[in-house]
């Protein structure tokens, strides 16, 4: 429905504006009279009175014109919505899907390529709605231990955090990108290297390869 808009200076255009205009007239009628009909100091007097009124008059309606134009000014700036550039950033809402524990094995590869057969649990925690995920993988053999922990925040498919190794006792930054069932990590530090998971709603498989010699790469199935 469609309501008419009314200024608020309008009606008191209405209200006082026209009855000054008429009162100036009588004004002007009155002091063209005096004049005409008194002689000498009277008619000198008359004038000077009349002129007084009149620029009163004029300052009063100024004031009263000059209000509903302040008033319009300050319903226009009240009611302007203040707007920003800068873009709020959104989760993807992968992270869903990692959460929980899962368990299975795998192989770890250490220097000189000799190999053993491991056994892992991943643990997951979804933080922050969406945008956050912590994770902690621990993988075990007769002879090695490793346990990979990262704090990562997701912002429009772009990862970022901190990552530490327990066993070996590093620490450092990791960047990278989620997308429907595939994380991809770069690792940065003392160690350096990358980590892919690629999942779907009850399997894991988790890759994990480094520049190191002492420990070449992680390879493991998982399942809930």
């Amino acid at each position: 429905v469609c309501k008419r808009a009314t200024l608020p200076g309008f009606s008191v255009v209405i209200t006082h504006v026209l009855p000054m205009l008429s009162y100036m007239a009588d004004i002007k009628n009155s002091h063209h009279q005096t004049e005409c009909s008194s002689f000498g100091a009277c008619a000198k007097s008359a004038l000077v009175v009349r002129q007084d009124d009149l620029h009163q008059e004029l300052n009063t309606m100024r004031s009263w014109i000059a209000l509903p134009a302040l008033l319009v000014a300050t319903i226009i700036l009240a009611t302007t919505p203040v707007t920003t550039d800068t873009a709020q950033a959104k989760p993807s809402g992968i992270f869903s899907k990692l959460n929980g524990v899962w368990r299975g094995t795998g192989r770890i590869t250490l220097a000189g390529g000799n190999s053993q057969r491991i056994s892992c649990r991943a643990y997951y925690t979804v933080k922050n709605g969406g945008a956050g995920l912590g994770f902690a993988i621990r993988c075990a053999s007769p002879g090695n231990k490793i346990e990979l922990r990262a704090l990562i925040k997701d912002t429009n498919g772009r990862l970022s955090g901190n990552w530490e190794e327990r066993t070996f006792n590093t620490t450092g930054q990791v960047t990278g990108t989620v997308s429907p069932n595939t994380v991809k990590l770069k690792i940065n530090g003392a160690i350096s290297g990358r980590v892919n998971i690629n999942y779907s709603k009850s399997r894991q498989k988790v890759s994990i390869s480094t520049a190191t010699e002492s420990l070449r790469g992680i390879a493991i199935n998982l399942r809930r």
